[in-house]
């Protein structure tokens, strides 16, 4: 339909993605500092930061912590 606009901007998903936005996050963070961008929990994108998820796991085990981790798939409910 002619009438119709579409208001996006280019590259929005990075603010809207939860992956997107976690690893935006994290390269902030560790270029300002934990200390201005520490307010996000610990976040993996997966299948590329496997190696540090697996590291935190065993982090978590050799202090005995034990945490509660939330898996959610990147672009897999579609708003739904």
């Amino acid at each position: 339909l002619s009438y119709r606009r579409v208001n996006v901007f280019p590259r929005s998903f990075e603010l809207t993605r939860k992956d997107s936005l976690a690893r935006n996050v994290h390269r902030m963070a560790e270029r300002f500092g934990k200390r201005d961008c520490g307010f996000l929990p610990e976040a993996f994108c997966l299948p590329q930061e496997r190696d540090m998820l697996r590291a935190a796991c065993a982090r978590d085990t050799e202090t005995g912590v034990s945490r509660t981790w939330i898996v959610k798939p990147a672009m897999a409910s579609c708003g739904r």
